[in-house]
């Protein structure tokens, strides 16, 4: 998945519930996520996991454990899992 395709997931997936996806003048997909989607794979281009590595970049880019907490928790698995399509 390149970080483009991991773009448009996180912002369809919306993790961190910013309503990105549905609020009028977020439906621009390219600037939201797009940070955590770049990062992300270049971790994964690195060799990290993709748990550790989507982990880290949201700790970085949010507070630590932000992903680990209710319903981004969800978004974490379903984020895993299309990541192992790839």
């Amino acid at each position: 998945m390149d970080a483009e395709q991991l773009m448009f997931l996180l912002w369809h997936m919306d993790p961190m519930g910013t309503c990105c996806n549905v609020n009028e003048d977020m439906e621009n997909m390219e600037g939201e996520y797009w940070s955590q989607a770049r990062d992300i794979g270049e971790r994964l281009a690195a060799g990290e996991d993709p748990r550790s590595a989507v982990l880290a970049v949201f700790d970085e880019w949010f507070w630590e454990g932000c992903l680990l907490e209710g319903a981004r928790a969800e978004a974490l698995e379903k984020i895993l899992n299309e990541l192992k399509i790839f």
